[in-house]
């Protein structure tokens, strides 16, 4: 329940950072309308995200939450689609003060990249990884093929984005315990 809570909440903020629809409340960290922040643009304007920029754009977000003072780990690749970099930020203090600044970095450095280096590229979910998500969603009535590669494969098989988004979460506890609490997931 607490991974599952942790993950809307981080979809809520990616979701006010890529749809922002003016600069009210934002000063000088205004989000263009339409497009992505003049920071984001290094890696942006060839419209190619390489792996080089995305690992560059993680680590610079990383180190800017680090430097408000917060606690984050070393990125490590999702086993959910097998491209992200997943980190575990520890949030102390006044919550308002936390979300501004994750907000803040993620506009600085990465809330355009990372979509546009995951999206276009195949995603493979971890082989432990598969085998739980598939037995899950048997045990909930959802017939697999054992066929599925990714979240895209697993959600033709399913119309209720709720109950694949609970036995990919569940897998991902199950398997990998020791990852961050929050895992982007993307179809």
């Amino acid at each position: 329940m607490r991974r599952a809570l942790l993950v809307i909440g981080l979809l809520v903020v990616v979701a006010i950072t890529a749809c922002a629809t003016s600069d009210e409340g934002l000063g000088d960290r205004r989000v263009p309308v339409g497009g992505p922040p003049a920071a984001q643009s290094w890696a942006l304007d060839d419209d190619t995200v390489t792996d080089a920029e995305y690992r560059k754009a993680v680590d610079d977000f990383v180190l800017c939450v680090r430097a408000a003072g917060y606690a984050v780990t070393d990125p490590a690749l999702s086993p959910v689609d097998g491209l992200s970099l997943i980190y575990r930020i520890t949030p102390a203090g006044d919550p308002a003060a936390y979300n501004d600044i994750v907000q803040t970095c993620n506009i600085g450095t990465m809330s355009h990249i990372e979509p546009r280096y995951v999206e276009p590229r195949h995603q493979r979910m971890d082989n432990r990884l598969r085998p739980v998500v598939a037995g899950c969603l048997r045990d909930r009535g959802i017939a697999t093929s054992g066929q599925e590669e990714n979240v895209v494969d697993f959600d033709a098989r399913t119309e209720n984005d709720d109950l694949l988004m609970e036995c990919v979460l569940h897998a991902v506890n199950e398997v990998f315990p020791e990852l961050p609490d929050v895992i982007t997931i993307r179809k």
